[in-house]
């Protein structure tokens, strides 16, 4: 249950995270994150022909390019950390393989792959079938670990099925595959409310 609850959380980071990327960053991460310094002017995100949404950010992705994160989860009073290590195990024109292993709870699962089409890369403005995000972004300096970074956010919001998901993004292409540095997400189903907090602790490029 715990499991699966880790997993809801994570794949909601991820998978909201890499619909959009953005330029304008630098430094490397590592240690905890310190959080947000300073807010940043929200306003709406572009649409098709005017999107401030750029190319593929894994399209620049090499075998070997890493990056780790820290996701602190908390639903129904408890709360859970986790450890996710994501890999570049192939990269070509047409697509990169990333390798996925978390650990939480000193327990690891089992490792994961995922094949990313670089041509069916999903953007946001366009909607993913039926359910079309509200979208906000905006431009904020963040520290992580001592260090930071001129990042990119983007604020997501979604309600399909009754389950409402709002989740801040902030990104930066100094960080190798979608560029993530620190993700909040909360979930609200009826009365459940599920947060969780992704946080960048350590990346690196390939050869």
């Amino acid at each position: 249950m715990r499991f699966g609850m880790l997993r809801i959380a994570e794949a909601g980071c991820l998978a909201v995270a890499a619909a959009i990327f953005a330029t304008g960053c630098g430094g490397d991460a590592k240690g905890p994150a310190k959080g947000p310094q300073k807010g940043g002017d929200a306003k709406p995100a572009g649409g098709p022909g005017g999107s401030s949404v750029s190319a593929n950010p894994y399209s620049r992705a090499k075998v070997g390019d890493w990056v780790e994160h820290v996701t602190e989860t908390e639903s129904g009073g408890k709360k859970m950390y986790s450890k996710t290590r994501r890999e570049v195990k192939a990269a070509d024109e047409k697509s990169v393989t990333i390798a996925t292993t978390v650990e939480a709870e000193g327990m690891k699962m089992p490792p994961s792959e995922q094949k990313i089409d670089l041509a069916a890369y999903y953007r946001p403005e366009a909607g993913q079938g039926t359910v079309k995000p509200e979208i906000k972004e905006g431009e904020e300096e963040i520290e992580v670990g001592g260090r930071k970074y001129r990042c990119r956010w983007v604020e997501m919001k979604v309600a399909p099925a009754g389950i409402e998901t709002i989740s801040k993004t902030w990104m930066c292409p100094d960080v190798p595959l979608d560029g993530i540095v620190r993700q909040e997400t909360t979930a609200r189903h009826g009365n459940d409310v599920t947060k969780a907090v992704m946080t960048l602790t350590g990346c690196g490029r390939g050869q």
